[in-house]
């Protein structure tokens, strides 16, 4: 079976990892800033001409958007926890780094 139609190594990847992360990224003696990169899959496909705003409803229609939202949301606790991080939602499958996409992570961590 692909790992992408695997529901528990979608969960591992996609939730568990994030969520381990976000709780070594709040260590008192080694604290680290958390980007978790996500994706507009997180949505059902169904966007405005203006774009998805951050704040938008979800509603992922497949394992993988599903995955990839329960990793922002352990992200985003760690950060309410008293992390520092940011989650990032791009809106195509990320398999490399464009400098484009690099240049936008490094400016949103420095702010």
């Amino acid at each position: 079976m692909h790992r992408l139609q695997d529901p528990e190594a979608a969960k591992k990847l996609n939730v568990a990892v994030p969520a381990l992360l976000s709780s070594l990224s709040r260590s008192p003696t080694n604290p680290f800033f958390l980007l978790y990169i996500s994706t507009d899959y997180v949505f059902d496909g169904h966007a405005p001409a203006t774009g998805y705003e951050p704040d938008a409803e979800t509603a992922p229609t497949n394992l993988y958007g599903e995955s990839k939202l329960l990793g922002e949301v352990e992200t985003l606790q760690g950060i309410e926890a008293g992390g520092k991080g940011c989650v990032l939602r791009v809106p195509v499958l990320c398999v490399c780094f464009s400098p484009s996409l690099v240049t936008l992570s490094v400016t949103l961590m420095r702010s």
